[in-house]
């Protein structure tokens, strides 16, 4: 399609003009791989190939299961270690909406605990992947909202979950209203 030639046309330019000592890499939903990207090939596989890496937006709650995280984020993790490129799987903690989707796709209302219990089993899962390179939160507001958590049993465990801390980025400071 017209919109996805121009996307990749855009991610070539940045690619090209970043050169090779400041990688590009890029967000990508988890259904890109549905994607014909009109060359033989599939979105997440162009993408991939343009990129030094990917993080997979598999926004689900829960790492059992139906419908959950590893099972969206599979295909993904599995092209990103066909093509040797580095994969992150990120995970949403703000307020999406109220609806049966909205809420099973954030660990919105879950407590740091919580979450991290899930996470930790998709950390596991997703080692398999010779190419997985651990897990991104969106985002520190949403994360840094999140209640500790009251469960001795999962509190008492360190946690064991690889985040993905950005270390090529200045900090986030948000700007004061003018």
């Amino acid at each position: 399609s017209f919109f996805f030639s121009r996307y990749l046309a855009t991610l070539d330019a940045m690619v090209s003009a970043a050169g090779p000592s400041a990688p590009i890499e890029a967000d990508i939903p988890f259904w890109f791989n549905t994607i014909d990207a009109g060359t033989g090939s599939t979105l997440d596989r162009e993408i991939l190939a343009r990129t030094a890496g990917v993080t997979i937006m598999a926004y689900r709650n829960h790492a059992t299961g139906v419908d959950v995280v590893l099972e969206v984020a599979a295909p993904e993790l599995a092209a990103a270690a066909a093509l040797g490129k580095p994969a992150r799987i990120g995970q949403e903690t703000n307020y999406l909406g109220s609806s049966a989707g909205d809420r099973k796709q954030t660990y919105y209302g879950f407590t740091r605990t919580q979450m991290e219990l899930q996470l930790s089993q998709v950390d596991s899962g997703a080692a398999a992947y010779a190419t997985y390179a651990g897990l991104a939160i969106h985002d520190y507001t949403g994360y840094s909202a999140m209640k500790r958590g009251t469960d001795p049993a999962a509190s008492a465990q360190p946690s064991t979950v690889r985040l993905h801390r950005p270390t090529n980025r200045a900090p986030y400071r948000p700007r004061r209203p003018e």
